[in-house]
C-alpha cells in the first residue's frame, strides 16, 4: 500500500512539472518593443496651439490659412446658432473682457 501512494505522488509531481511553461532567456533591455515604436515617433511631432491671433500670424502661410479657415467655420456656426446678439456699446460704458 505504501508503494502505491508513493508512486502516485511521484507521477503527480512529474505531471505538474511538465505543465509549467518555459521562459525565454533572451534579454530585451534597452530595446523598444516593435508595437510601441509608432508611439515614440508621435512624441516628436507635437502640435502647438496658437494662443491668440498674433501667434497665428507668426506661423507659415499654409498654417495661417488652416487656422483662418477654422476661425471662419467657428464664426459661421456661432451666427447660425444665434449664440449671441450683437449690440452697440452705450457711450461712457466699459466693455467687460473675455478670456
Amino acid at each position: 500500500d505504501i508503494n502505491e501512494y508513493s508512486s502516485d505522488d511521484s507521477s503527480k509531481k512529474n505531471s505538474t512539472i511538465e505543465n509549467i511553461p518555459s521562459r525565454s532567456l533572451r534579454s530585451n533591455k534597452g530595446k523598444i518593443p516593435y508595437t510601441l515604436r509608432d508611439y515614440v515617433m508621435s512624441i516628436d511631432t507635437t502640435i502647438t496651439t496658437p494662443k491668440n491671433y498674433n501667434d497665428i500670424l507668426a506661423l507659415p502661410q499654409s498654417e495661417q490659412l488652416k487656422w483662418k479657415e477654422a476661425m471662419q467655420k467657428e464664426m459661421e456656426s456661432i451666427r447660425k446658432l444665434n449664440v449671441y446678439t450683437p449690440s452697440k456699446v452705450p457711450e461712457n460704458k466699459k466693455i467687460i473682457g473675455t478670456r
